[in-house]
């Protein structure tokens, strides 16, 4: 079992792997504005949230089929990044998920 020390030092190599693959994906989320009025709630413009190394992963597309994605990337832990957000890899967008 690894350590406090251990863990925080095996996820900074993680992350220095990833970046060295030179990627960077930009993570943009809608708000949620006037909840609770008589209208309903809505979704506002899109703020960005952050940019954030990534490693893309390559797989066929009959893999991608399988897991039904058009891209499958990895991202460090720190990577604020939820389900329906709208990223953008090398200025193509994805919605992500789960």
């Amino acid at each position: 079992m690894l350590n406090a020390q251990e863990k925080h030092q095996m996820q900074r190599d993680v992350q220095n792997v990833i970046i060295s693959f030179g990627k960077l994906m930009t993570v943009f989320r809608s708000e949620v504005v006037n909840v609770g009025s008589f209208a309903g709630s809505q979704k506002s413009d899109e703020i960005a949230i952050g940019e954030y190394a990534v490693e893309q992963k390559l797989l066929s597309p009959k893999s991608l089929t399988e897991v039904g994605a058009d891209l499958v990337i990895v991202c460090g832990s720190e990577t604020d990044i939820s389900e329906g957000d709208r990223v953008e890899i090398e200025s193509t967008s994805y919605i992500a998920s789960h």
